[in-house]
């Protein structure tokens, strides 16, 4: 008998039902996890930048209110 190479083989794959089932379930579920993590991950990027733009207008003013002397 001849032996088979790897692109002679023949490999049968099957799922029941069952099996379809809990694949798609535990899919969904983690694909809920990941959706929520970058939701709290967006949240939080989003505050930092608010914070660092009320930051860098107040810097601004203060630059604005108090200008340093100018050199001769």
């Amino acid at each position: 008998m001849p032996e088979l190479t790897a692109s002679e083989d023949k490999v049968a794959f099957s799922l029941d039902n069952r099996q379809v089932f809990f694949l798609f379930f535990g899919l969904s579920v983690v694909g809920c996890f990941v959706f929520a993590l970058g939701v709290m991950v967006g949240r939080r990027n989003e505050a930092g930048l608010a914070d660092a733009q009320s930051v860098a207008r107040n810097d601004a003013r203060a630059v604005l209110a108090e200008p340093e002397p100018l050199l001769a």
